[in-house]
């Protein structure tokens, strides 16, 4: 009977069409993924994609290791040979480029450089590295931590008051356990991969709402919900069968989309520096989540399968509940795109800490877990990732009871 009903969800053409567009999904983010990556060639030519990733490897390869001071020194002695050079402080764009282009294998210890002596927790000045004191780099570390303080107890700043005094104390300590010197090294497969592979979860999690809105609702679109629910085993092997081949279909859709979205990714990227902390690149330099590279993708990853089970139980449950596919589909996609507008529209402490709290963020766990959203339970200070694990695998498993139980009691006719 699971084979049946899987048969049934993938043989409709309206579903071959919704796995053709998952399958370009799943290319058209590897191809933006694999081509962010940019070289600069000695002539100021772009270069992007696997080939440009190899040479940003090999150059970025000569500024890996422990980042302490010694590698800091090093690296300011370089930063400060070229931006005295002719070419970096010409006007000419082209000149100027060749020169960025010297840069690409120190290029993330100058970013850091700039985060961590810049004037505030906001703010991003490229020629900051270049003014840094040798004496001061000792400050590179703890400098993190300080503009933090800084951030959150200036009476200036809308985090003075975001935050309360537990709060503001759990945000320090967790900058205070990163363990630091820290190493640094090529990591551009797994920053590119986490970067963009919210977008095959996210919009894979819409297409996937095609599939399995029809498992509960065709048999009432074909008239012919009375028999199969009259049968003998209609109600109850048929019911649990239609559940099984939705949670099947789930997880295969997002194993198949994510495996090949990830091996495309990080086998044309590389797999360097995923022991590293994701502090040591400049999207990551302010989380408060102390993990690796590799450790980040995967509980990304995590999240999002979360996140499948939840809404593809919440389309089941619509399904069987309005016999209706159109409305199955479309009060999910709206709670997976919604947030994302509110987010651009709007602003303010409430409503951030609400839409930390939505469903969406479980598929887009690279926005989750850059974000400084903290809750209070209580005398408990937390983040929103447990909140967000435990509180949507209890209604995807409320909702696989509602599932069952639509069908297994109500009267049909």
């Amino acid at each position: 009977m699971i084979c049946y009903e899987l048969r049934k969800a993938l043989t409709k053409r309206s579903s071959q069409i919704v796995l053709l567009l998952l399958a370009l999904l799943t290319a058209f983010s590897c191809r933006i993924a694999i081509h962010s990556v940019e070289w600069i060639d000695g002539e100021g030519n772009l270069e992007t994609g696997s080939q440009a990733a190899d040479k940003l490897r090999a150059a970025q390869k000569e500024w890996s290791g422990t980042l302490d001071v010694e590698l800091l020194e090093k690296a300011l002695t370089e930063i400060r040979r070229v931006e005295a050079t002719p070419e970096y402080r010409a006007k000419d764009f082209d000149q100027n480029r060749i020169a960025q282009g010297w840069l690409q294998g120190v290029r993330e210890i100058r970013r850091l450089l700039c985060l961590s002596f810049g004037e505030g927790f906001q703010s991003f000045d490229e020629w900051v590295a270049g003014q840094v004191a040798a004496e001061e780099l000792e400050r590179f570390y703890d400098n993190r931590i300080r503009i933090l303080k800084d951030w959150l107890y200036d009476p200036g700043t809308a985090a003075s008051y975001w935050y309360s005094e537990a709060e503001k104390e759990f945000l320090l300590e967790r900058y205070s356990e990163l363990e630091t010197p820290f190493s640094i090294d090529y990591a551009q497969g797994w920053i590119q991969a986490a970067g963009s592979v919210g977008v095959v979860i996210k919009y894979g999690m819409i297409l996937l709402g095609f599939l399995l809105a029809g498992i509960f609702s065709d048999e009432f679109q074909w008239k012919a919900e009375p028999v199969y629910y009259s049968s003998r085993h209609g109600r109850g092997k048929g019911t649990r069968a239609k559940l099984a081949a939705g949670l099947l279909l789930t997880t295969l859709v997002y194993v198949l989309c994510v495996s090949a979205y990830s091996l495309a990714v990080l086998g044309s990227l590389g797999t360097d520096g995923a022991n590293c902390p994701v502090q040591s690149a400049i999207g990551d330099w302010k989380s408060m989540y102390n993990l690796t590279f590799s450790e980040k993708y995967f509980r990304i990853l995590g999240l999002g399968y979360i996140g499948y089970l939840f809404f593809g139980m919440l389309v089941m449950w619509i399904s069987a509940k309005a016999n209706s596919p159109v409305l199955a589909v479309m009060i999910p996609s709206l709670a997976v795109l919604l947030p994302t507008f509110l987010m651009n529209v709007a602003s303010g402490d409430t409503l951030s800490k609400f839409l930390a709290l939505l469903p969406d963020r479980l598929l887009d766990g690279n926005r989750a877990l850059a974000y400084l959203d903290v809750f209070s339970v209580g005398e408990t200070v937390t983040t929103p990732i447990p909140i967000l694990i435990t509180v949507y695998l209890v209604f995807a498993v409320i909702l696989t009871g509602a599932c069952y139980g639509e069908y297994r009691y109500k009267p049909i006719g």
